[in-house]
């Protein structure tokens, strides 16, 4: 387990009073106070009593005037990507863009770059476009990427990243060609004559994003610190981080280490990735206690379908745009559970997909009782270990099966 928080500062914590605010406790008893007293990062005094926060406090206390503002305890995030928004942020941005403004974005930042990086971009939506805008059969989009970067693989997510719009060099490196088939669960378009078009979904988006370089230690630090403090400056103190990796942890535990882990955050494993399907294969459960108390694996995400604006969510009826089609299920149909090996199905037990969107209560092992977090991180590092007693059905019992329908 993480070794106990540290305690660096060597002159007594920050004292601050706040006066003249409208602060929004939460209380039934008292909903609304105008005085807030602060030392260090411990509130010893919410209240209407000036006097009262003041003879709680050293005379050093610094004071400050809300003159009216509101103050609300820290806001929580239902379902947040923190790392992939983090390296988000540090993508061109699409959202907004005509289609021949993105092109022209491509266009640009290929002619700063050398030849074979990779272009990732994100945020494009064909219904900010004009109209007939969206590419269809008789207008294959792959030519104008290919013009825009005929040198480097190009990756723009659509602001869904349930599809993206790729060139030819993208689809080289996936290895696709015009004879590969529509992997189970994705859709690579076509054209009238059978030409791919550079419109991906699915799990054909998930053979793109596999093609190009991961993430390095060093960007994923960067990217979590870069979400980090865009969620702050809004007020977001924590959340769910929905479909986090295993693969991250020691990088979020550097973070930790040097003082810059801020938030609180209960994650899900994604059950689309090797490392935490291993994990839960291997009887991994879930934990909390990781990062000085501030982060903990909940649950595990399981992906059933797609998105309306991608057109990939699983209609009972055809999508009134294009006729045939009612998007499908991610994986080729198999049942949410397939993703836990070893889960009991639905009724048995009480458990089962129709139940699995509980979280497991802070501090615990789940169904399985209580496992503290010694029994399952490997020193300081934080990385949870399985444990030997555990299976796959205490995941799902506290998972979320997503689904856009």
């Amino acid at each position: 387990m993480p070794p106990p928080e540290k305690m660096t500062e060597t002159a007594p914590p920050a004292e601050t009073i706040y006066t003249d605010g409208r602060i929004h406790t939460l209380e039934e008893s008292r909903p609304l106070a105008s005085v807030l007293a602060v030392r260090g990062r411990e509130l010893v005094y919410v209240g209407s009593s000036k006097a009262e926060a003041e003879a709680r406090l050293s005379r050093a206390a610094r004071r400050v005037s809300l003159s009216g503002r509101v103050v609300v305890p820290g806001l929580l995030d239902g379902h947040a990507h923190v790392v992939t928004e983090g390296l988000r942020l540090a993508m061109p941005a699409l959202a907004g863009l005509s289609r021949s403004e993105v092109l022209a974005l491509v266009a640009r930042e290929a002619a700063g770059r050398p030849a074979g990086e990779w272009i990732v971009c994100h945020g494009w939506n064909q219904h900010h476009w004009s109209q007939g805008d969206w590419p269809d059969k008789a207008r294959p989009p792959l030519a104008e990427l290919d013009a825009a970067a005929p040198d480097h693989p190009v990756l723009l997510e659509r602001v869904d990243r349930h599809s993206a719009w790729v060139n030819s060099r993208a689809l080289a490196a996936a290895g696709f060609s015009e004879a590969t088939p529509d992997p189970p669960g994705g859709e690579i378009l076509r054209d009238a004559a059978g030409g791919l078009m550079g419109i991906l979904t699915g799990e054909a988006l998930v053979r793109i994003w596999r093609a190009r370089p991961a993430p390095t230690p060093g960007e994923i630090k960067t990217a979590y610190l870069a979400a980090q403090a865009e969620y702050l400056a809004h007020g977001v103190t924590g959340g769910l981080e929905a479909s986090s990796r295993l693969r991250n942890l020691d990088v979020l535990q550097k973070v930790y280490d040097e003082g810059l882990f801020k938030m609180r955050l209960r994650a899900m494993l994604f059950s689309a990735s090797g490392d935490d399907a291993a994990y839960i294969e291997g009887g991994g459960r879930p934990v909390s206690g990781l990062h000085g108390e501030r982060f903990s694996i909940n649950g595990v995400k399981i992906i059933a379908d797609g998105s309306l604006g991608s057109r990939t969510a699983w209609l009972s009826a055809d999508y009134a745009d294009r006729p045939g089609h009612r998007g499908g299920p991610r994986g080729g149909g198999g049942e949410p559970r397939a993703a836990l090996p070893g889960a009991p199905g639905p009724g048995a037990g009480g458990a089962g997909v129709r139940n699995a969107s509980k979280p497991a209560p802070e501090g615990t092992g789940g169904a399985g009782g209580g496992v503290r977090p010694a029994s399952l991180a490997s020193g300081p590092s934080g990385r949870p270990r399985a444990g030997s007693a555990a299976s796959s059905s205490e995941f799902l019992r506290y998972s979320s099966i997503r689904s856009c329908t």
